[in-house]
């Protein structure tokens, strides 16, 4: 086991999850309020950052010092963080471990590189639009497995839509869940839909429209999403799903099937078969012609002053109508 660990990334729940093991890993829970110190870096001196880590443990157990917000310290001036550095150099109790998290890490610092020939580094980052129904699906579902429930497929590709992946977010979100059915033993989407404010929902609906060429509830639902969020962002999700659904139709025009599709994109099974089901009355070649045209206005909004609302009312009738 290393002395010192740098943790970053924008997971703040996975990196809070690795610093739990080792507080359960190194101190005894007995003498935790003795041998546990937890300082963010923004409020707390270098000088006391050393002045515990060189203090010995008590009782039974070693000494771990969690340092939040070590941008911060990292960012200092060299003689802010001598007295830091020159502690590095000593090196650490025997009985002592030093954990550094933050939420980037700029590793041209001359402070951050001496930490890096001796700490173990581990980058936490959020998983990727490609990467969510892989990654979090598993969580989610492990999670409930622990209060003995279970989740529709539908309700929790909603449920991780609604959050954005977030961790924190899921947690709180299926606590309030479990509290509102109570003995229901599977979490349905209604429920889902009930319980969690989700404007991905609103993107989702949006999508069904055009699948379905609904021109004049499409229209009305852009507005609604223009007017909620940010246009760019709004364009970039919309992007995003119909990459996806290029992918899928080239791979069914192959002739592959809906299961071996699903692996092959690492994407839920029941997500590829409703997708081909909507979007069945298209090619591939309508999808890219469509794909690159949400692009064409991508770039737009991100180089030139547009109207957004006509762009997307443009994109609609021409593709859809």
């Amino acid at each position: 086991m290393k002395q010192i660990y740098i943790l970053y990334g924008e997971d703040s729940f996975s990196m809070e999850e690795f610093e739990k093991k080792l507080i359960k890993d190194i101190v005894d829970p007995d003498w935790e309020s003795f041998n546990l110190d937890i300082f963010n870096a923004d409020e707390t001196s270098p000088d006391k950052i050393v002045e515990s880590l060189e203090s010995s443990p008590l009782g039974a157990g070693n000494k771990l010092v969690i340092v939040k917000k070590a941008e911060v310290l990292f960012a200092k001036k060299d003689d802010e963080i001598a007295v830091f550095e020159t502690l590095l150099v000593r090196k650490l109790l025997p009985t002592s471990t030093l954990v550094l998290s933050c939420n980037s890490l700029d590793k041209r610092r001359s402070i951050v590189k001496d930490l890096i020939k001796t700490a173990e580094v581990k980058e936490f980052d959020l998983p990727k639009p490609w990467e969510i129904a892989k990654k979090l699906f598993p969580w989610v579902e492990d999670h409930l497995r622990k209060f003995g429930k279970r989740i529709d497929q539908e309700g929790l590709h909603e449920l991780v839509s609604a959050t954005g992946g977030e961790k924190h977010k899921l947690e709180r979100e299926i606590e309030k869940i479990i509290l509102y059915i109570g003995e229901q033993n599977i979490i349905k989407s209604d429920d889902v839909r009930k319980l969690v404010s989700n404007d991905q929902s609103d993107v989702f609906e949006f999508l069904e429209y055009l699948g379905k060429r609904e021109v004049d509830n499409a229209l009305i639902q852009i507005n609604k999403l223009i007017v909620k969020d940010n246009p760019i962002k709004v364009i970039a999700t919309i992007s995003s799903t119909f990459k996806s659904l290029y992918n899928q139709k080239l791979l069914a025009e192959d002739n592959m099937s809906n299961a071996d599709i699903a692996k092959e994109l690492s994407q839920r099974p029941f997500i590829v078969d409703k997708n081909l089901k909507l979007w069945r009355n298209y090619n591939s070649k309508e999808l890219r012609s469509i794909l690159k045209h949400l692009l064409d206005i991508d770039l737009k909004f991100k180089s030139i002053a547009v109207n957004h609302k006509l762009e997307f009312e443009k994109f609609i009738i021409r593709h859809f109508s």
